[in-house]
C-alpha cells in the first residue's frame, strides 16, 4: 500500500501504523533452525525514530503489558552474501592438456564469513541456441569446448577442484586453486561458461551466477555487448523488452569494420549434461525474439510475459549475441537480464534473519526507550499457544513487502 518510491520516513509512518493498530499479517513463517528460509528474512530500515517509533508504543503500551517480538542474533546483514571471481581464460587450440591450475577468489560479507555455510561450485556448458550444431543437438554446442561429450567433435572435464567446497571458517576472502581443467579439439573463438555456486545451510539456496569468458588461441576480432536495462519492471500480459548495444572492438580486435552480421536471441537455461539451472527465459520462453544486427546499432529484445506468471517475483534469463569474422571464427557473448514482475521496489539491502519469537514485558518507557524482559521461552512458531498472552505488532516477511 506504499508507493515504491516512498520517503523513508514514509515507510516508517507506514510501520508505525501496526504498533497502533495491531500487526495485519502475514503471519512470518515457521522459523527453521538449519535454514534461513526467505519468508523469515526480514528487510531493514535503519532507524527507530522516537517521534515516529516511541511515541505510538507509548500510545498504545504501558509498563507491566505484555508484547509479542521477533528474536534475531543481534547483527545486521547485508546482501549479496558472497560473491566469485573467475579469471577469463586464454588458452590455446588443437589437443591440449590440462589447463594451468586457475585461482578462483571468493569474497563473503562478514556476517556469511560468521555462518557455518560453505560454498559449492559447478561449471555449466554453453548450450545457448545460436551456436548449438543440428549435429550435436543432443549434447549441446558444438563448438563448446567445455562439453563432455565426445560425440561433438570435441572433449572436456570441468576440472576437478582441489576444494570444493569452501572451508567453513570465518575468513572473509578466500582463493580457491581449481587443478585439472582440459579441453581437446576446441577450435579458435570466444565462449562462454556459467559459474554456478550455491551455499549450504544455514543459507542453503543462496547462489550466484556468473559468466567466465573463453578465449581459444588468442581470438582477437570481437564485439561486446551492452544494455542499461538489465532489470526491467513489468506486469503479467505485458512484455518485458531490452535494448541492446553491439560495440565494436578496438584496433586489431574491430569485427571486421562491422561488415560481419551479429545474431542477437534469449537464451537457454545454463545446463550442464542433464542438469538445468533454473531460469525463466529460454527455449521455452513465449515471444522469444531473434534478430541480426552488427557493431555499432542499437537494438530491442522483446519477450512476452504471459498472463499468468506469478507477481512479485524476479525472474532471470540470458541474452545471447553470436556471429562468425570473416575467417569464420566463432564470438559469442552472454548477458543476464532480469525481469521484475509487478514488483513494488525498495532501496533497503539490510536484513536480520528472524530466528523465533518470545514474550516480553515493558519494564521502562520513556519519549527515547522502552525495555523489557522476556517471559517466556524462545518459539519457532509465531502463534505457539505459548505465545498467546502477547500482543502482536511487527514487519511483513521481505518477499512481501
Amino acid at each position: 500500500g506504499v508507493a515504491a518510491d516512498a520517503s523513508i520516513n514514509t515507510l516508517k509512518d507506514f510501520e508505525a501504523n501496526w504498533i497502533l493498530e495491531g500487526y495485519p499479517g502475514p503471519d512470518i513463517c515457521t522459523v527453521s533452525t538449519t535454514s534461513f528460509l526467505p519468508c523469515a528474512e526480514v528487510a531493514v530500515i535503519n532507524g527507530a525514530s522516537a517521534g515516529i517509533f516511541i511515541d505510538p508504543i507509548g500510545e498504545r503500551f504501558q509498563i507491566g503489558d505484555k508484547l509479542l517480538a521477533q528474536l534475531y542474533d543481534g547483527t545486521v546483514k547485508t546482501i549479496p552474501n558472497f560473491t566469485i571471481n573467475f579469471p577469463t581464460l586464454v588458452v590455446a587450440s588443437g589437443t591440449v592438456p590440462d589447463l594451468a591450475n586457475q585461482s578462483v577468489s571468493f569474497t563473503y560479507s562478514s556476517q556469511f564469513a560468521a555462518s557455518s555455510s560453505q560454498v559449492t561450485t559447478t561449471f555449466y556448458a554453453d548450450d545457448g541456441t545460436i551456436t548449438k550444431g543440428a549435429a550435436c543437438a543432443s549434447c549441446g554446442d558444438t563448438l563448446n569446448p567445455w562439453h563432455p561429450n565426445t560425440t561433438c567433435g570435441c572433449t572436456a572435464s570441468s576440472g576437478t577442484f582441489s576444494s570444493n567446497p569452501t572451508p567453513n571458517d570465518t575468513a572473509t576472502s578466500y582463493t580457491q586453486t581449481w587443478a585439472d581443467i582440459s579441453l581437446n579439439g576446441a577450435p579458435q573463438g570466444i565462449y562462454v561458461v556459467f559459474l554456478y555456486g550455491v551455499a549450504s545451510a544455514p543459507y542453503a539456496g543462496t547462489e550466484q551466477t556468473n559468466i567466465t569468458t573463453v578465449n581459444i588461441s588468442d581470438q582477437k576480432k570481437q564485439f561486446y555487448i551492452d544494455t542499461s536495462d538489465t532489470y526491467v519492471s513489468t506486469t503479467a500480459g505485458t512484455n518485458a523488452t531490452y535494448s541492446i548495444k553491439v560495440t565494436d572492438g578496438n584496433g586489431q580486435n574491430a569485427w571486421n569494420g562491422g561488415t560481419n552480421s551479429i545474431t542477437l536471441a534469449i537464451d537457454q537455461c545454463p545446463k550442464s549434461s542433464t542438469t538445468t539451472l533454473t531460469c525463466y527465459f529460454g527455449a521455452t520462453s513465449p515471444g522469444s525474439q531473434t534478430l541480426t544486427t552488427s557493431v555499432g546499432v542499437n537494438s530491442t529484445l522483446t519477450v512476452e510475459v504471459p498472463s499468468t506468471t506469478a507477481g512479485q517475483t524476479v525472474y532471470g534469463g540470458w541474452i545471447r549475441a553470436s556471429g562468425s569474422d570473416s575467417t569464420g571464427k566463432k564470438v559469442t557473448r552472454v548477458l543476464r537480464i532480469r525481469t521484475a514482475v509487478s514488483v513494488t521496489l525498495g532501496g533497503t539491502t539490510d536484513y536480520v534473519d528472524v530466528l523465533g519469537f518470545a514474550v516480553f514485558e515493558v519494564t521502562y518507557l520513556d519519549s527515547n526507550d522502552v525495555k523489557g524482559k522476556a517471559i517466556t521461552g524462545w518459539f519457532l512458531n509465531a502463534n505457539d499457544p505459548s505465545l498467546a498472552i502477547g500482543k502482536k505488532y511487527g514487519l511483513v516477511p521481505w518477499e512481501t513487502s
